[in-house]
């Protein structure tokens, strides 16, 4: 897509933030409706229109809370820093709403590493990232006729973004993969594979006689 017009975008984000109508401003800038949704969702990237002047456009969100339960919320971490990419990932989300493709430019820009395609940081928005309340997923697009799905980052995930910077440079450091240290997480089990480590450790540490005595801990030491 071409740039964005500096001067436009500053005409339009004041025009917008003062209460104009869509099609006002679809007529008066000769703009489509991608055009359109374009610069709103890039005026509200630069701080040039507030949240809710954008929540004009939204059609709808999915919001969930993260855990307030300590296992569960390990859990939930933990799976969320599995792999570098995931880390990177969550390292580019904002608080304002990026699309996929947004989050993997951004990352493009930091890296020559080949990165997969936008739907790889789609589903780590949507089926990772967002069930456990660090993203908000959004469609915006009301009255343009479309509906365009955006994440934005959640206190929650700012939060944490500490944690997942401190796991990729733990692996940097060390030359070692994240993937190695906590494995996948899909499981047909209860628990994925990131939080039964983090328990093997735990138990672990609390003696070998807690782990002996417990037949079910035998048999997870098989995942190590």
């Amino acid at each position: 897509m071409p740039r964005l017009d500096s001067n436009r975008l500053l005409e339009l984000a004041e025009a917008f933030e003062a209460g104009a109508s869509i099609r006002e401003l679809r007529d008066r800038y000769k703009l489509g409706n991608k055009a359109l949704l374009r610069y709103a969702m890039k005026s509200r990237e630069q701080n040039l229109v507030t949240g809710e002047a954008l929540g004009r456009l939204l059609v709808d969100e999915t919001r969930y809370e993260f855990p307030q339960d300590p296992d569960v919320r390990l859990e939930a971490i933990l799976s969320s820093i599995n792999t570098e990419l995931k880390v990177a990932a969550l390292l580019m989300i904002e608080r304002y709403p990026q699309t996929c493709s947004d989050i993997r430019n951004r990352l493009a820009e930091l890296t020559h590493t080949p990165l997969p395609c936008p739907a790889t940081f789609r589903e780590y928005c949507t089926y990772t990232f967002s069930p456990i309340g660090f993203l908000v997923q959004q469609r915006f697009g009301r009255g343009l006729g479309l509906a365009d799905s955006y994440f934005t980052l959640t206190d929650a995930g700012e939060m944490y973004q500490p944690t997942a910077a401190f796991a990729l440079s733990y692996a940097v450091d060390h030359g070692v993969s994240l993937y190695s240290l906590l494995a996948q997480t899909q499981s047909s089990g209860d628990l994925r594979a990131p939080f039964t480590r983090a328990e093997i450790v735990r138990h672990l540490d609390e003696g070998a006689d807690t782990i002996a005595g417990s037949s079910n801990r035998l048999v997870l030491l098989d995942l190590l």
